[in-house]
């Protein structure tokens, strides 16, 4: 549960007020938020107080330091108003709960505050170096160590045998060695290029499976394989960059000309490098309305992505695999999709897209934080991976606040792909790293790759105890059946209950209950479905979306033929 208050931090805190008429009400806060909500000074020493003595006893760890609660106990007693940034105007709540900065000036204004966000130690976030954030296993040398070895041992021998003159030829095989390993360990530019360009082809050659519909009509998440039961999807690795001088989208008090010499220098560099040799460039603004709700629906973009008033690109690989934003969340955003447990391959790949890039533009850092992102949890590396899996099982036990606990504990952050507004979930679930400082993207990639196949085992788990718990799985076939029923039947269906009911049909043709569905038309239908429909479900056109997505799931699951 978050924070009523911020929505960023985990509450930890519950309040109960009594109001004069005696009515209570109660409040879920974060320890920062509690600490500065509390207006008498008794409560708010006792409070602190009790705080102090549990550090001590060593009960429950505390999720930020005694000394940052002791100065936000004196920041309430004191009734401070709430810090501002002078550049943008963004306050400390607006910063927490969006988890953004408005503008560079922001780090400044509220650099003890992220710190806090953080949670990391001060001392290890000083010797961050965004350089050093990709430290991942080195590959094994092309050299022979072994024939290295060997070749001193003789040279050792030799000279100790006053063999002088076999001393002095294994002396210069060693020599030649030496300089075979040199050039090894430091490749020409030449050979570093053909090495990454060979990278890049694989990526984007990577086949799909052969879904029996368009390539182009699937959403970027749908599974390279198809195994049963299909529970991890695929990795996901978000590579985030801003340049140095530039303002952060959306450019607020900036010209037009900033953001369009933003997006010219990036795409001509994009367009140059072998990542995006075969990539298709889209400018959205200039789509057509239908076009731009199916970028959204494939979740190539956000919904605000669309309608900027400056320029904004979007590139794609003809695989989908590979995708990049101009001038979105911040000026530069790629996302990498491979196989599930493979994260560290698209890291790999994006830490020399980013060295290529370095060498022709000035990217935004800080000393202490690294890399620049808006976003607070990109700080430091600018890169979040993460995995998305199928979990229905489990989301029909309601489990979800629960793993999402449980994930906090583990720096890991668990959220639904799409939206949570109707009542059961459409079983599609993002774990990914919570912060992108403190830990080495190597560590990071095992973290999450450790969590999805815990979240694996606890949804095959599920599975079990529906099929052989006769309680369990009856309350199991009922869902499927009703699921089953209002596709063949119902005439309105809204779109996140539509997810809803894909995500049914695809849990009971993997438990046998269904016959075999057609995979490819089930992914399709979940990228068919609009993202953010109309909230006023009263609407003219959110009813003929509901009859249309009706129409749909009756079509291609329900046996009907006519869907005029």
């Amino acid at each position: 549960m978050l924070c009523e208050k911020c929505h960023s931090r985990p509450a930890c805190v519950h309040i109960r007020a009594y109001g004069p008429d005696g009515q209570s009400q109660d409040h879920n806060l974060c320890l920062q938020c509690a600490m500065t909500s509390m207006t008498d000074q008794a409560d708010l020493s006792r409070f602190l107080q009790i705080l102090e003595e549990n550090a001590k006893d060593g009960g429950a760890k505390l999720p930020i330091s005694m000394e940052e609660l002791k100065r936000l106990a004196d920041m309430a007693r004191r009734n401070e108003p709430e810090k501002r940034c002078p550049e943008c105007g963004r306050t400390l709540s607006q910063l927490l709960k969006s988890q953004s900065l408005g503008c560079l000036k922001c780090l400044e204004a509220f650099r003890e505050d992220i710190r806090g966000f953080l949670r990391e130690p001060l001392a290890a976030q000083r010797r961050h170096k965004a350089a050093s954030t990709g430290l991942l296993h080195p590959t094994e040398p092309s050299y022979d160590q072994a024939r290295l070895t060997e070749l001193r041992e003789d040279l050792a021998r030799a000279v100790q045998a006053e063999q002088y003159e076999k001393a002095a030829m294994l002396q210069e095989q060693i020599h030649a060695l030496g300089q075979d390993i040199a050039a090894t360990l430091q490749p020409s530019e030449d050979t570093a290029f053909q090495t990454y360009k060979q990278l890049c082809d694989e990526f984007r050659n990577r086949p799909r499976a052969d879904y029996a519909v368009n390539d182009a009509e699937l959403p970027v998440w749908a599974p390279t394989h198809l195994t049963s039961p299909t529970i991890r999807l695929a990795s996901i690795v978000r590579y985030n960059r801003n340049l140095k001088d530039y303002p952060l989208p959306p450019y607020q008090g900036a010209t037009l000309t900033d953001a369009t010499d933003v997006a010219d220098r990036l795409l001509k560099i994009l367009q140059q490098d072998p990542l995006f040799a075969d990539a298709t460039v889209i400018q959205p603004g200039q789509c057509r309305e239908a076009e731009q709700q199916q970028l959204v629906s494939r979740r190539y973009v956000a919904p605000s992505f669309l309608n900027r008033p400056y320029p904004v690109y979007l590139l794609h690989s003809a695989n989908r695999r590979i995708i990049a934003r101009i001038n979105g969340e911040d000026h530069l955003q790629v996302e990498l999709w491979s196989e599930p447990g493979e994260a560290y391959r698209s890291v790999q790949l994006l830490l020399q897209f980013d060295a290529r890039l370095r060498r022709q533009v000035t990217l935004a850092t800080d000393a202490e934080f690294g890399v620049l992102t808006r976003k607070l949890p990109s700080l430091g590396s600018g890169m979040v991976i993460g995995e998305l899996l199928h979990l229905p099982a489990m989301a029909l036990e309601s489990r979800q606040d629960t793993v999402a606990n449980a994930c906090h504990e583990l720096h890991l952050f668990f959220k639904s792909f799409y939206s949570q507004n109707f009542p059961q979930s459409a079983g599609l679930y993002f774990i990914r790293t919570e912060f992108a400082m403190g830990e080495t993207l190597n560590r990071r990639c095992r973290m999450v790759a450790r969590g999805a196949a815990t979240l694996e085992r606890h949804e095959l788990a599920a599975r079990s105890a529906r099929h052989d718990v006769p309680d369990l799985r009856l309350f199991l076939l009922d869902r499927l059946g009703r699921a089953a029923g209002t596709i063949k039947g119902a005439r309105f269906v809204e779109p996140e209950e539509a997810r809803y009911l894909l995500s049914m049909l695809w849990l009971g043709a993997e438990m046998g209950v269904f016959p075999e569905v057609n995979w490819g038309l089930l992914f399709r239908d979940y990228a068919r479905l609009p993202v953010h429909p109309t909230e006023d479900k009263q609407d003219r056109h959110s009813q003929q979306l509901a009859s249309i997505t009706a129409r749909m799931l009756r079509h291609d699951f329900g046996h009907e033929e006519d869907l005029e």
